[in-house]
């Protein structure tokens, strides 16, 4: 909704509003490049020249504090990313850059996160809860990412 409504401040075309990656990508290169997220049943993020989807399972009740959560993700793997761009240290991250996959990897680790506590507790969950998984989650990226560089 609130990227919806980004378009239409823009003075872009209401009709041609679409929630698809030409469309998040036309808006950021409209803003001047900077990185958008927008969040749905898939997130979409990009930085004006690069486009990123995920479609990561996620649980299936959205909670306030979510979108702090993946805010803060967000932070904290742009950081990261800067610091390997430096080190030139990665080839997916010289592919989509450091905007585009901050926001996805801040992506794959809140829809994580939402799965696993809705698991556990079903429509009860709540941001708070959420947050306990975040250790979980991030050392099953870890993982994923090590396996990866063997």
């Amino acid at each position: 909704m609130e990227a919806k409504r980004l378009w239409i401040a823009l003075k872009l075309p209401e009709d041609q509003w679409d929630k698809k990656a030409a469309s998040v990508k036309k808006m950021s290169q409209q803003l001047g490049n900077v990185g958008l997220i927008v969040k749905g049943p898939r997130d979409i993020f990009s930085d004006g020249v690069r486009v990123l989807e995920s479609s990561e399972e996620f649980g299936l009740k959205r909670c306030g504090g979510q979108g702090d959560i993946m805010s803060g993700a967000v932070g904290v793997f742009y950081s990261w990313a800067l610091q390997m761009e430096k080190e030139n240290a990665n080839a997916l991250l010289k592919k989509f850059g450091p905007v585009c996959c901050a926001a996805y990897a801040a992506s794959l680790l809140t829809r994580r996160c939402s799965r696993l506590a809705f698991e556990e507790l079903g429509r009860s969950m709540l941001a708070s809860d959420m947050l306990k998984k975040i250790p979980q989650v991030v050392n099953e990226m870890q993982g994923t990412l090590s396996k990866k560089k063997s």
